[in-house]
């Protein structure tokens, strides 16, 4: 697996070949209301002109992608957290039951620590750290707002390659 946070890609071997993935600085909501009740796991169409900048980065990256046939741009809709961030604690109103979710994308890169977490908390009886950045009672209620959550997409989506730090606030208030 490669992660280059500065160029907004990463990869890794599949099937003998290689799969590339990325995500766009400015990312746009699906804004699609509502969704479909038949819409599960499907595609949306391939959008070249957002990720050819990401192409380029990915061919400067790794070169050999110049010549390489490319075999499919899969563009579809993911969901996210408000904050980009998963959500790991003990449920507030529910006695011994634990969440671990939102990991999205990056549940590769963070499943492995937020397990080794939630074992420790179960066996602990309390949480090992402070792990505020990823607690439920995060979210207040303007985070239902669909409005809001429009206005801040682009915002997260855009830093979920980017260098995250230490109780880093989002940069955009939310109209509603």
């Amino acid at each position: 697996m490669l992660r280059d946070p500065d160029g907004r890609i990463c990869s890794k071997e599949e099937v003998g070949g290689l799969l590339m993935g990325s995500f766009e600085p400015k990312a746009k909501p699906w804004a699609v209301d509502p969704i479909p009740s038949s819409f599960q796991f499907q595609l949306l169409g391939e959008d070249w002109d957002p990720f050819e900048p990401l192409m380029k980065s990915a061919i400067h990256r790794t070169p050999c992608l110049k010549t390489a046939p490319v075999k499919m741009l899969l563009n579809g809709p993911e969901s996210f957290t408000p904050d980009g961030n998963f959500i790991l604690r003990a449920a507030p109103e529910c006695a011994r039951y634990f969440v671990a979710a939102g990991f999205n994308s990056a549940g590769i890169a963070n499943a492995g620590g937020a397990g080794r977490l939630i074992a420790e908390w179960i066996v602990g009886g309390e949480a090992p750290g402070d792990l505020w950045d990823v607690d439920i009672r995060r979210f207040g209620a303007f985070t239902a707002n669909r409005k809001a959550l429009a206005e801040r997409t682009g915002e997260t989506l855009g830093l979920h390659y980017a260098m995250r730090w230490p109780r880093q606030e989002l940069c955009r208030r939310p109209r509603l």
